[in-house]
């Protein structure tokens, strides 16, 4: 998940199902290399569910509005449009 458009130099939240609990980690994209796993964000599962065709999982991420990856300051534009994405 992005909360901006476009992966490069965003805020990433990445999360799969593993032996019927949810994985996750915040990442950043930089200059169109692999997302490398970043900290200052703060994640936390509300619920979830893992079943053999599905998983559904609830959060609460705190900070996620900036963040900084190797060096460079992000940030979600308050005064533009923002658009999740999802893969």
């Amino acid at each position: 998940m992005v909360w901006c458009p476009g992966m490069n130099n965003n805020l990433l939240l990445v999360a799969w199902p593993y032996q019927g609990s949810i994985k996750f980690s915040t990442r950043v994209a930089v200059n169109y290399t692999p997302p490398t796993v970043i900290s200052g964000p703060t994640v936390t599962a509300i619920s979830s569910s893992v079943t053999a065709t599905h998983w559904k999982w609830t959060f609460r991420c705190q900070d996620c509005t900036s963040w900084i990856a190797q060096g460079i300051l992000g940030a979600i534009v308050q005064d533009s449009i923002s658009v999740f994405g999802w893969a």
